[in-house]
């Protein structure tokens, strides 16, 4: 079965990891149990357990609410949740958690101001802590301003995200290109439809550069139907395309070398 591709609807904060790096005695069995998806493994592990320091029984208590996460026991989870941060208060651990628990239940403006409120290079509070990378921080960011209706700012965290589109999946490059279409940024839509244009699927090349061309930005779409021209793509539809472009942004004589062409 394919995988589905990762868009701003369907986001949601990848959990810890929890791998068993250099942990103490007490936090290894259990974070190797957490690693493996073993629930109640971790949780009965977890009763036997106390932590030593005011760090461990901070990391102790988010296990707990990464078990009851797990489980769908959410109400338990924030309890756990906020005992963890009582001890840890700018621990990513729980707050990851808190806010994948909140974007869940649709409280995307909690969980951005949540989120938001934890700088993006903050450290880890200890070994076992996991600050989420800066494209999973942009990207939840992006994902919960999308579903508030906020283009503009779901647009910013999302080229945040990826400086580079080279690395953006494509469900999020699709989303990139809609945003700037729909906030009148030609710069931005017109990179990510470079990167998503494609010889081999013409008739989605032509959706997309027809939506720069519905903008008013036909020079752009122009230079973009230029690098489709090659062998495989659709001659007639291609060429009529480009002359039409030609003819509207002035380049007559590239239109008619074009239309003459076998």
């Amino acid at each position: 079965m394919d995988t589905p591709p990762v868009t701003l609807k369907s986001y949601h904060l990848p959990p810890p990891r929890c791998e068993a790096i250099p942990l103490s005695a007490t936090l290894r069995p259990i974070w190797r149990a957490l690693q493996a998806g073993q629930w109640r493994a971790a949780r009965t592990g977890l009763r036997a357990s106390g932590g030593a320091t005011a760090g461990e029984q901070a990391a102790l208590s988010a296990a707990r609410a990464r078990v009851e996460q797990a489980l769908g026991n959410t109400d338990k989870a924030l309890r756990w949740i906020e005992r963890s941060q009582e001890l840890a208060p700018q621990q990513w651990f729980a707050l990851r958690l808190h806010c994948d628990i909140l974007s869940r239940r649709h409280a995307h403006a909690e969980a951005t101001a949540l989120l938001a409120a934890q700088p993006v290079d903050a450290p880890a509070w200890g070994l076992w802590d996991e600050p989420l990378t800066p494209a999973a921080y942009h990207t939840a960011l992006a994902a919960w301003a999308f579903q508030q209706q906020e283009r503009g700012t779901a647009r910013e965290h999302l080229q945040q995200a990826y400086p580079s589109l080279d690395a953006m999946p494509p469900g999020l490059l699709h989303d990139l290109f809609r945003l700037c279409v729909n906030t009148a940024q030609q710069k931005g839509a017109v990179a990510a439809a470079r990167q998503l244009i494609t010889p081999d699927a013409f008739a989605a090349s032509d959706a997309l550069l027809q939506a720069l061309v519905d903008q008013g930005w036909e020079e752009a779409a122009l230079r973009l139907y230029l690098t489709l021209d090659a062998p495989g793509v659709p001659a007639d539809a291609l060429r009529r395309r480009i002359v039409g472009l030609c003819l509207r942004t002035g380049a007559v004589e590239k239109a008619r070398a074009y239309h003459a062409a076998p």
